[in-house]
């Protein structure tokens, strides 16, 4: 507890500096962030802690910028003390006792960047993205516990105002430590409507390479290339992009024996918008593209996003409502021939097409204050494929097999006059667990490959006076496969722009086994100050996929109580 009471005390020091420094002697910013749970035995989810293992854990992130003219230098210290919060990858962890995580703290990453005219040098850990992130992005993402930042050297240049390039090269960190495989990079952006002086027509032409190399002669390097091509007119909007890989670790067999196929991916998206009105529509294939700085990786489930050069989020509706987040999809971009399913995942080939629209006001169906319409369709299907059971190798055969999941919805919100407003869900939702297993932390019941679910949602909202407010949330999931109906209720209020408190309560009171029949609840309250937010929160977290910005990691269910802490200077 001396080195997380240390963290504490370097911040108060750095916030009171920050406060004290003066202009031409440059700019201190920063923040802190701290998620901690006192964790709880838990009998009716089968959750019981060895005496022996921590029960408190705390993730803690402490960064500092400074920047003085054209030079810019930051670092980051983080603390997992006494042990890494429950489903954070086990390297940021220090070394086990028998078998027991503890904690570990330090500087975790730093630079130093130097930009003046067409030039931007930076050394030391730097986020990056080469277009839509399907050859390379590396990002923090604290909730996800994802940081797979590139350390090494990162120059940009602008030899014209039409054209940007980006080279850089490094390591990728893997907790406190960095890969054994090196990555190398570089990528072009041209404006050709700024070339061409078109005010009107915007085209954007991009080009990418990303390699990774191991000493290990057998992985060698691995070479990606993308070409991409964007523009815009008159409220359309387009975008395309194709990227190949050389062949690389595509899976593992049940003979333990490694397998390498080429990589590709397709991203195609058209939309369009004006006042009141916007649709766009997104086409992706995958095969094989999962992208490693450690091609161990690429032939086992990588449960926590470690050593992750590339970017591919699921392309659907990111539902945030309870009953909508139990049967979640994840991108397919890798093989997966796993006994525990009966589907072997070859990829992906699907889609989605949103639309928004506004109801006008003083229309029959607008009313005074108007109404807002959302519509999204997404569905995704495996690439068909098989394998050959005397070497094991696979092929694909057919560009559309089996559907993997689906999911329509429709969103209408409504201001009815001042005081009350309120929003209307309904979603459909299609997900094989025949192929992609069991998502709601609980095991599903056996026979059953396909779960068909409808969902509706109800929310109203009352404003008071001032920033006092109080919301309720009423959901129902109605299904006959799986774990069989679920119903859900939270209750929010807002005291004024400091307090707020919530209440939650997620039941799967249709669950076959009766002793399933879990109530998930939560109640927590919060207080903000300026840029300061503190949170206290006590409940039941079920297991299974969480996901953020269409990225998702498998959780394990818990119980406990919950704080968090953040907050910016």
């Amino acid at each position: 507890m001396r080195k997380l009471t240390a963290v504490f005390i370097i911040f108060l020091v750095t916030k009171t500096a920050s406060a004290q420094n003066q202009s031409n002697n440059g700019t201190i910013s920063g923040g802190y962030e701290s998620f901690s749970e006192w964790y709880q035995n838990d009998p009716k989810t089968g959750v019981i802690f060895d005496p022996s293992q921590a029960r408190f854990r705390s993730n803690n992130y402490f960064k500092v910028d400074y920047l003085l003219n054209h030079f810019k230098a930051g670092v980051q210290y983080e603390a997992y003390l006494p042990a890494p919060l429950l489903g954070y990858s086990p390297k940021l962890q220090g070394t086990s006792i028998s078998g027991i995580p503890v904690g570990n703290n330090g500087i975790a990453t730093y630079y130093g960047n130097f930009t003046i005219d067409q030039l931007d040098i930076t050394a030391g850990y730097f986020y990056e993205q080469f277009g839509n992130g399907l050859i390379f992005r590396t990002w923090e993402d604290r909730q996800l516990g994802a940081n797979n930042a590139i350390k090494g050297l990162r120059v940009k240049i602008k030899p014209t105002e039409e054209l940007s390039i980006t080279a850089l090269s490094g390591y990728q960190r893997v907790g406190f430590g960095t890969s054994n495989g090196q990555m190398n990079g570089i990528n072009s952006e041209l404006n050709v409507g700024d070339l061409l002086n078109s005010s009107d027509l915007g085209i954007r032409l991009g080009g990418s390479y990303v390699s990774r190399y191991l000493s290990d002669a057998i992985t060698s390097t691995i070479n990606a290339y993308s070409g991409r091509l964007n523009g815009d007119y008159a409220g359309f909007n387009f975008g395309t992009e194709y990227v190949i890989k050389d062949p690389d670790f595509s899976y593992r067999d049940d003979k333990q024996n490694d397998h390498r196929n080429t990589g590709s991916a397709i991203l195609a998206t058209l939309g369009y918008s004006q006042r009141g009105f916007a649709i766009s529509a997104q086409y992706r294939r995958l095969q094989n593209m999962g992208f490693y700085s450690d091609p161990a990786h690429s032939v086992a489930t990588n449960l926590f996003n470690d050593q992750v050069l590339n970017y591919l989020p699921s392309l659907t509706k990111q539902h945030d409502h309870n009953v909508a987040s139990l049967y979640r999809y994840g991108a397919q971009a890798k093989v997966i021939d796993n006994p525990a399913i009966q589907t072997p995942i070859f990829g992906e080939n699907g889609g989605q097409v949103d639309m928004f629209f506004n109801l006008p006001k003083g229309s029959f169906l607008g009313g005074e204050f108007g109404t807002k319409v959302a519509l999204n369709y997404a569905v995704w299907y495996n690439l068909g494929g098989t394998i050959d059971p005397d070497t094991r190798d696979y092929k694909i055969t057919e560009e559309f097999g089996d559907k993997l999941f689906q999911d329509a919805s429709v969103e209408v919100k409504k201001k009815w006059n001042e005081k009350w407003s309120s929003v209307f869900s309904y979603i459909n939702t299609f997900y094989n667990t025949a192929a992609l297993g069991s998502p709601t932390g609980q095991a599903h019941v056996p026979g059953i490959g396909k779960i068909n679910a409808d969902m509706l949602i109800v929310e109203a909202t009352h404003k008071w006076y001032g920033a006092k407010a109080s919301r309720v949330i009423l959901e129902h999931l109605d299904t006959a496969d799986d774990l069989k109906n679920w119903g859900s209720m939270t209750l929010e209020h807002n005291f004024n722009s400091h307090y707020s408190m919530y209440a939650l309560d997620l039941y799967n009171y249709g669950n076959p086994d009766a002793d399933q029949r879990i109530h998930y609840y939560n109640v927590g309250a919060s207080y903000s100050q300026g840029p300061t937010r503190f949170t206290v929160s006590y409940g039941r977290q079920r297991g299974g996929l969480f996901c953020s910005g269409g990225v998702c990691r498998i959780i394990q269910p818990n119980t406990g109580l919950n704080f968090t802490l953040s907050t910016t200077f």
